[in-house]
């Protein structure tokens, strides 16, 4: 899931079954912000259109 940028979703799941120890949810969660980040730095088209879409809604 992680490689498919569904972190979030990694993440639940792993709580979700207990399977919290098996993956490092921390750093799952940290790249992810991480690559948000930069996305905003770098001012990418998904988050353009995430901009874009919040200002219409």
């Amino acid at each position: 899931m992680v490689k498919n940028n569904l972190e979030i979703e990694a993440v639940d799941i792993a709580y979700t079954f207990g399977l919290e120890d098996m993956c490092n949810s921390q750093n799952i969660l940290t790249t992810y912000l991480h690559n948000k980040i930069k996305d905003i730095h770098n001012d990418s088209p998904f988050q353009t259109v995430t901009n874009t879409l919040s200002l219409l809604y």
